[in-house]
């Protein structure tokens, strides 16, 4: 796989049946193959792992203050959707392309708390790959 190949793959193309098979598991490549072209779609904006960093402590900052503890397919409530919204905005602010189009894919799928798991997973999977690509 050449770099301009991972650089031309879009969130809405491998989201857009969500992050679950229908068994339930993560769909296939989401944390591998598919985090690795958005980690270097983000090294080529000249986004650092540092921000993304960032933005994974505020969601964390949502399961903190509103997840239930023993329901994953619970519903999000009013107000962790409106920090999610929130953290979505802040995201654009950091102009970045990727990250724009990533939270705008995985926005209908986060409506229940695994949806949010699996998309912290994902942003994380990809923090890591962009600190992994970034070092020389």
């Amino acid at each position: 796989m050449e770099l301009k190949e991972l650089l031309a793959i879009q969130p809405k193309d491998y989201l857009h049946e969500g992050f679950f098979a229908s068994d339930g598991s993560l769909r296939e490549g989401i944390n591998g193959y598919y985090s690795l072209a958005m980690a270097y779609r983000c090294r080529e904006e000249g986004l650092g792992p540092d921000r993304l960093k960032s933005l994974l402590d505020e969601l964390a900052q949502i399961v903190a203050s509103y997840s239930p503890s023993d329901e994953p397919e619970r519903p999000l409530r009013p107000e962790a959707l409106s920090a999610f919204q929130r953290i979505r905005h802040e995201a654009d602010g950091i102009q970045s392309p990727t990250l724009t189009v990533l939270f705008e894919a995985a926005g209908p799928w986060v409506q229940d708390w695994n949806g949010f798991a699996a998309f912290a997973l994902h942003l994380q999977r990809i923090r890591a790959q962009l600190a992994l690509s970034c070092r020389r």
